[in-house]
C-alpha cells in the first residue's frame, strides 16, 4: 500500500518514505509511527494507543514518545508549530490531518489512484493543492519526451518551495501519463484544487511550450501562456521556463483564491480564506483595499495565531500605509510593520513572503544591508519568488546602488510581467535611471508606470520629475 500526502509517499510494502519520488532516510520506529498514524487517520490516537502500537508490552517514557513524534514531523516537513500533517490534540493524543491518497499497484503496473475523502478536520480553506500533470510531447520525438518530463519535474520542484501551496507528488501525477482522462476527473482523484497542464512541440531547433492553469471545480482555464525558444542548452531552457511559470502563477493563484473565497458564505471562512481575501484587497493598491486587507489579516491571525502569512500580510499593510498615508504617525506605522514582520518570521522562518515582508520593513528603516540579506534568503527559499527581486531593486535603488537596482527590476518583470507591483517597479526603475542621468530610459519607464492600472500618485510625480529634467512635453 502507498499513502501519498503532499510531496511524500509512505510505501508499506517497501518500508520506504519518499519525497518527490526520492527515498528518505528514516528510523524504523519513526516509519512505523507514520504508518500507524496515517492508517488510523480517521481518529485521534491516544498516547496509550500509540505506545501499544509501536512498543507493545514495553514501558516507554514520555520523552521517548515525544522524540519519535518530533522525528516523524521532521521526516515529512512538518513541525510542532504548524502541525499541517501530524496534529497534537491537547489532552487527547495525536492525529494525522493531511489529505491522503491511497495507491495499490500490481507488480509491474502503474498504480491506480483511489480517491479518498479528506479527514473531517481538513477544511476547504486550507492551502490550495496543485498537481502538475506530465507535459504532453506533441510529435513524439524522443528528445522532446526527455524535455517534457524534465520541465514537469522542474515546475513541480519549484512550486513545492512555495509554502502557501500543497503540491501533489510526481509519483501521483505521472500515474496519469499517456492516459486519456478528463482533467476534472484527474483533479478529483488527486484531490487537487488546480491543475497545471502543458504541451511541448518541437520543430527543428525551435521549441514551443504551452502551459495552462486549470480550476478543477469547473474545468475553467484560468491562465495560459506560450514560450517559444531556440534549443541550445536543454537544461538551461528547462530552468528558465520553469522559473517563469512558477513566478507567474503566484499572482494568478492569488486572484483565483480570492475569487474562490468570494463564492463562500463569510460565516464559513477559515483563517486561510481571510488571508487570501486580504491579499486580494492588498494588491489592489487603493486606500480602501489596504484598509480592508488589514481587517482580513487581523481576522486570520485571530482565528489562527500561528498563521505566519497573516502577520506578513499585516506588515505589508503597514508598509503601504507608510507610503500612501500622511506624514504624521509614519514612524509608528513603520515600527508596527517591523514588529509584524518579525512575528511572521518567528512563526515561519522558511516562508519567503515572511522574509520578503521583513526585508521591506528593514529597507524602509534604511537598514539596507539587513534588507538585502532577508530578501536574498527569500530567494534561496524560493528562486521563483519574483517579489523578492522587486524588493531588492527598491533596496538597492535607495541604498545608493542604482545599477544593481535596475538589474533586479529587469529580473522581476521578466519573471512576473503582469504583476500588480509592475507600476511601482517601473516607477523606482525610472528613478534609478534618472539618478544615473539616463533620461530617455527614465522617461520610458515612468510612462509605463503611469499607464499601469495600479498606478498611484507616486508614478505621476516621478514622470513629472523626469520630464522636468529632460525638458520634454507631457505625452498625449
Amino acid at each position: 500500500m502507498i499513502y501519498q500526502f503532499g510531496a511524500f509517499e509512505l510505501d508499506t510494502k517497501l518500508f520506504e518514505l519518499r519525497q518527490n519520488g526520492l527515498p528518505q532516510r528514516v528510523e524504523p520506529q519513526v516509519f512505523d509511527l507514520l504508518c500507524l498514524l496515517v492508517e488510523c487517520r480517521e481518529q485521534t490516537m491516544t498516547k496509550s494507543a500509540v505506545l501499544d502500537g509501536i512498543w507493545p508490552g514495553k514501558t516507554v517514557s514520555e520523552a521517548t514518545l515525544s522524540g519519535r513524534i518530533k522525528a516523524a514531523r521532521q521526516a515529512v516537513g512538518d513541525n510542532g508549530r504548524e502541525q499541517n500533517i501530524i496534529r497534537t490534540v491537547h489532552g487527547r493524543g495525536f492525529r494525522f490531518v493531511a489529505p491522503v491518497l491511497i495507491f495499490e499497484a500490481a507488480d509491474g503496473k502503474k498504480p491506480e489512484p483511489q480517491k479518498e475523502s479528506s479527514p473531517a478536520v481538513i477544511e476547504d480553506g486550507v492551502r490550495p493543492r496543485i498537481a502538475v500533470l506530465p507535459f504532453e510531447n506533441v510529435g513524439g520525438s524522443v528528445d522532446s519526451e526527455y524535455f517534457s518530463d524534465g520541465i514537469t519535474d522542474e515546475i513541480t520542484l519549484l512550486l513545492a518551495r512555495n509554502r502557501g501551496l500543497q503540491i501533489v507528488s510526481r509519483h501521483s501525477s505521472f500515474s496519469f501519463q499517456d492516459q486519456a482522462t478528463n482533467v476534472r476527473e484527474i483533479g478529483n482523484l488527486l484531490d487537487a484544487r488546480y491543475l497545471i497542464a502543458g504541451r511541448v512541440r518541437r520543430a527543428g531547433n525551435r521549441l514551443r511550450v504551452n502551459v495552462q492553469l486549470i480550476q478543477v471545480s469547473d474545468g475553467t482555464q484560468l491562465w495560459s501562456e506560450n514560450y517559444d525558444r531556440e534549443v541550445a542548452d536543454v537544461f538551461a531552457l528547462e530552468d528558465e521556463i520553469a522559473l517563469k511559470v512558477a513566478s507567474t502563477l503566484e499572482p494568478e493563484l492569488t486572484d483565483a483564491e480570492g475569487a474562490r473565497v468570494r463564492r463562500k458564505a463569510p460565516e464559513n471562512w477559515t483563517a486561510w480564506d481571510f488571508y487570501q481575501r486580504g491579499r486580494w484587497h492588498l494588491f489592489k493598491f487603493t486606500s480602501e483595499g489596504i484598509a480592508e486587507a488589514e481587517r482580513m489579516f487581523a481576522r486570520a491571525a485571530n482565528i489562527d495565531p500561528t498563521l505566519a502569512q497573516a502577520y506578513a500580510g499585516m506588515a505589508y499593510v503597514y508598509i503601504q500605509e507608510a507610503f500612501y498615508g500622511g506624514a504624521s504617525g509614519r514612524a509608528a506605522t513603520l515600527e508596527a510593520a517591523m514588529q509584524a514582520a518579525r512575528r511572521a518570521v518567528a512563526e515561519d522562518n522558511r516562508d519567503p513572503f515572511c522574509r520578503f515582508a521583513l526585508g521591506r520593513a528593514y529597507s524602509l528603516h534604511k537598514r539596507y544591508e539587513d534588507a538585502a540579506a532577508e530578501l536574498k534568503t527569500a530567494l534561496s527559499l524560493n528562486p521563483s519568488y519574483a517579489h523578492a527581486h522587486f524588493a531588492l531593486g527598491f533596496t538597492y535603488a535607495f541604498g545608493g546602488e542604482p545599477e544593481r537596482a535596475i538589474l533586479e527590476f529587469e529580473r522581476f518583470e521578466e519573471l512576473s510581467p503582469r504583476d500588480p507591483h509592475c507600476s511601482l517597479g517601473n516607477n523606482i526603475r525610472a528613478t534609478a535611471c534618472l539618478w544615473l542621468g539616463q533620461l530617455k530610459t527614465a522617461r520610458h519607464h515612468a510612462e509605463r508606470a503611469v499607464r499601469h492600472p495600479h498606478a498611484t500618485h507616486w508614478a505621476f510625480a516621478t514622470l513629472a520629475s523626469v520630464l522636468g529634467h529632460s525638458g520634454g512635453l507631457v505625452p498625449v
